[in-house]
């Protein structure tokens, strides 16, 4: 069984943070959709393109999948 982790993690969740995080401008969004279930959305992946120490970096934030098409990775 998959289990948000966030609550065991260093960081939390802080809901702000989170809302001010997700709604920045540099934020991506790639989003899934199924086309055997009427083009329903089954995943989605928050990421951001960033410049750190003077690299160029790729930062990968957040994946959300629907149980119903993925299968849980996450021990």
């Amino acid at each position: 069984m998959c289990v948000l982790r966030y609550a065991m993690s260093e960081w939390g969740w802080n809901d702000k943070e989170k809302h001010a995080e997700m709604s920045d401008p540099h934020a991506w969004y790639l989003l899934a959709h199924d086309q055997d279930r009427d083009n329903q959305p089954v995943a989605a992946v928050h990421f951001r393109f960033d410049i750190d120490n003077d690299d160029e970096v790729l930062y990968w934030c957040v994946m959300l999948c629907n149980v119903a098409v993925c299968e849980c990775v996450v021990p």
